[in-house]
């Protein structure tokens, strides 16, 4: 049985005995069309341990998609007490760490009102975080390849573990084999949806094309329907047409997308003790399935010097025992963590100074009519040319804290924290604008800045 924690925030396989309703559900097969017998291969003490009733499911899933629906039917309530009114209410921990996760992704306010991307997602039948990182798709002009990735993890994994042993060693080697060295688990759906819509058509290549690379060809073609009727409703929804994913191609906007969307599932590589870190989780390991875990070698710390940069994101956390995994990881440049992840950032100047700026207080724009795209764009040109021209002097030596949500943290020269906490700003304030307008026209302009920073960017701070 598949269960949800939502205080470490990971799914967990259990192995579990069926329900006493289950069981005798069961033994009413036998009999049925004629007379039958019923074996049960456990003893009666066993049946009566077993519980009256199985867990129902609305236990043991995550409560987020839950909680946002919840309070846009019922604004006048508090989400705990609307939940407490169900036949089997949740636990109200499970409840409060959910409405917090809706906080982190701004989905939610400080009040546990409903935010303008809030009122997004609740139209669009995804899982919360997928669903941002959809609306990050449309906004930083990445559609397409957005959309294979939230239609991927949307639905069965279309992979096949073969039942025989040096099967599996192959399987797992082709499914790495779409993402080659690119150290990202999202780019190889991006390539295997290619690779499938070229021989879509004919149903020989099909066939061998899902036998050479252990796919279920249901599963793909459940993939390829899923990935359709999303795109359907983001063109109804947001006139998303080719202008769109004008962007589809440039990996750092997709990585931007996918940070953006899947945050807080982040990790950082913690290369002195070969090992990965996210928040409370002290010890974290790759699964097997993974492109981090290339073929051939024996563990992810055989691995870890090759990797370009210490900062992961990841789709989904699975716990087994003390064991605790992440899967569907991508690795991403800590420019695109400082300038996409968390929903508060601190900025400590110079260490021992106490003084704190918020990118809330930090004043970037003297009024409503500055945050037009020809102010953006003039701010963010100056901005790239400022950090480009960054030189470790004694004026600028002096260091900083940039903090995101009191867990991730940066040492940088005080002049370029400054910079980047303008740019999260900037960068914040376009997306909102996006959610007003609710059309992905009014940002073009803009976004073609934000690409050439994110270029920028990446040169000037590499690690």
């Amino acid at each position: 049985m598949k269960t949800h924690d939502s205080i470490t925030e990971s799914s967990q396989l259990q192995s579990v005995w069926i329900s006493k309703a289950d069981a005798n559900q069961r033994s009413g097969r036998a009999g049925r069309t004629q007379n039958g017998v019923c074996y049960r291969l456990f003893s009666t003490a066993t049946y009566e341990y077993m519980p009256k009733f199985s867990v129902p499911e609305f236990m043991r899933i995550p409560l987020t998609e839950i909680c946002l629906y919840a309070k846009t039917l019922d604004r006048q309530s508090d989400v705990q007490s609307y939940l407490a009114r169900s036949l089997n209410p949740p636990s109200n921990v499970s409840v409060q760490n959910a409405i917090k996760k809706l906080q982190i992704l701004e989905v939610f306010d400080s009040d546990e009102n409903v935010t303008e991307l809030g009122r997004h997602l609740v139209e669009i039948p995804l899982d919360v975080q997928l669903g941002k990182c959809l609306m990050y798709g449309i906004f930083l002009k990445c559609f397409d390849s957005i959309l294979t990735i939230v239609a991927y993890h949307s639905v069965k994994d279309p992979f096949i573990l073969p039942t025989d042993r040096a099967a599996q060693g192959h399987a797992s080697f082709q499914r790495k084999s779409f993402a080659g060295k690119t150290f990202s688990d999202q780019l190889g759906i991006l390539l295997l949806y290619k690779s499938y819509c070229s021989v879509r058509n004919n149903k020989k290549r099909v066939r061998e094309f899902c036998s050479k690379y252990f796919l279920s060809h249901s599963a793909m073609e459940t993939f390829c329907a899923t990935r359709r009727q999303i795109a359907d409703l983001s063109s109804q929804k947001f006139h998303v047409g080719q202008e769109a994913s004008l962007f589809n191609d440039d990996w750092n906007i997709v990585r931007c997308c996918l940070v953006a969307g899947f945050y807080p599932n982040v990790a950082v590589i913690d290369r002195e003790h070969k090992t990965l870190i996210s928040g409370a989780e002290k010890r974290l390991l790759l699964q097997r399935t993974s492109a981090l875990n290339p073929p051939g070698m024996k563990n992810f710390k055989e691995f870890i010097d090759e990797l370009p940069y210490d900062w992961v994101v990841f789709y989904e956390k699975t716990r087994v025992g003390k064991t605790c995994s992440i899967n569907m990881n991508t690795v991403v440049s800590p420019v695109v963590i400082i300038l996409h992840c968390g929903k508060d950032c601190l900025l400590d100047e110079d260490i021992s100074d106490n003084s704190e700026i918020s990118d809330s207080e930090e004043p970037l724009l003297e009024s409503k009519e500055d945050s037009s795209d020809a102010k953006i764009n003039e701010l963010l040109k100056k901005s790239v040319k400022a950090l480009s021209l960054s030189e470790p002097t004694a004026a600028n030596n002096q260091s900083a804290i940039m903090s995101l949500d009191h867990w991730i943290k940066f040492e940088l020269p005080t002049k370029d924290a400054k910079m980047l906490l303008q740019l999260r700003v900037l960068i914040k304030s376009q997306f909102e604008a996006f959610l007003r307008s609710g059309h992905c026209m009014q940002t073009s302009t803009s976004v073609y800045c934000i690409q050439k920073l994110l270029h920028s960017l990446e040169n000037i701070f590499p690690t």
